[in-house]
């Protein structure tokens, strides 16, 4: 895959669909205002670990809620 094109699909995991309605607007939201570099890392996160990696669960996406809250 070359890195340069990525989508926001490309980085959503698998079983988003499952969240709820609100939990998938922020992390549109999130997906939507990541610059290239930030995408890239996700990417490669997602397919490196496999579902051993919760993007819920990690520290970019926990402060832009944080961020959001303020």
């Amino acid at each position: 895959m070359e890195y340069n094109k990525l989508n926001i699909a490309d980085l959503f995991p698998d079983d988003h669909s499952s969240y709820p309605f609100e939990t998938q607007i922020h992390l549109s939201e999130y997906l939507s205002q990541l610059n290239n570099m930030d995408k890239k890392a996700c990417y490669i996160a997602k397919k490196h670990l496999g579902s051993s990696y919760d993007i819920l669960r990690s520290n970019g996406f926990i402060a832009y809620l944080q961020k959001k809250q303020k």
